[in-house]
């Protein structure tokens, strides 16, 4: 598959995102994609701690949600 038929594909996919949650990830991956090599020490510590606040705030999904929406495509 050409890769302009697949970036298009991909973006349709994310106009289809509707939830905060999954775009963020999305974000997330794309911009780690940019990043070079490894992330340091620090910074790892930093998004593992505000990956457990939104844990604690309640901010997730969990698979069966995830399992139950998808019935719904």
């Amino acid at each position: 598959m050409k890769v302009e038929l697949e970036q298009l594909e991909l973006a349709k996919m994310l106009l289809e995102i509707r939830d905060k949650v999954t775009l963020g990830k999305v974000k997330d991956v794309l911009l780690s994609a940019h990043e070079e090599g490894r992330i340091s020490l620090k910074k790892y510590n930093e998004e593992l701690e505000m990956a457990e606040k939104r844990i604690d705030s309640g901010y997730y999904t969990t698979q069966e949600n995830v399992e139950s929406e998808a019935k719904e495509w």
